[in-house]
């Protein structure tokens, strides 16, 4: 009885329309099915005759996804979120899979979220120069998420709502690479299995949530 969206990335198959989003069974997808995506263009550098050949890989359920070129990946997917959520037809269980494009390579954000971080680290050294880039990426998943949170709010469905938030892996912080992250105290990161690389921000959150744990505690 649920209507499922999924927004973002994807990356769990392609070669068939079987291992997309429609066809694993999401009523609507919007977003791209492979990684490492360009934020502004949606492109991908394919592989094709040993050289790589940007294409764009942003699809809309079961077509080409049309008029957003230019648009930061982060807007697109939270806004399409809220959408959904402001239109959600209240006889009907909803079901969102939201996965952003921020943190992932390339290190692209608006100006606007980039300028909020010095340039330098808490010492006083340098950052690496994709370290504010970095934490841009990062504050744009915090408004993303705000941004949906607050719909949920408005739309009178948060009482009934769990939110799930995770990060996939640690940042990266590349021995001999790009240290776009900093995961200490934590020791490595992206890429490894070191607690940097495996151990990783999440939380629970929701109206749904705290409705279980009055509950409870009312039955105890």
């Amino acid at each position: 009885g649920y209507l499922s969206h999924q927004i973002g990335k994807w990356h769990l198959g392609l070669s068939r329309q079987a291992y997309t989003p429609a066809g694993r069974g999401f009523n609507s997808s919007l977003g791209f099915l492979m990684g490492s995506e360009d934020h502004y263009a949606h492109t991908n550098g394919l592989a094709y005759n040993g050289t790589h050949v940007p294409g764009v890989d942003l699809w809309e359920t079961d077509r080409p996804a049309k008029g957003y070129d230019g648009i930061y990946s982060a807007y697109i997917y939270a806004g399409r979120a809220v959408e959904l959520i402001e239109s959600h037809p209240p006889d009907k269980g909803l079901f969102l899979y939201v996965a952003f494009a921020d943190t992932h390579e390339p290190e692209q954000a608006p100006d606007a979220y980039v300028d909020h971080y010095a340039a330098t680290d808490p010492d006083g050294s340098a950052a690496p120069p994709c370290r504010r880039l970095y934490n841009g990426m990062a504050s744009a998943v915090d408004e993303s998420v705000k941004n949906i949170t607050t719909a949920l709010h408005s739309s009178g469905l948060w009482n009934s709502t769990l939110v799930v938030w995770s990060s996939d892996n640690g940042g990266p912080s590349f021995v001999g690479g790009p240290s776009c992250a900093n995961n200490y105290p934590l020791r490595g990161g992206k890429g490894n299995d070191f607690s940097g690389g495996t151990r990783v921000a999440a939380w629970v959150n929701g109206g749904s949530l705290s409705l279980s744990l009055s509950l409870s505690l009312s039955l105890s």
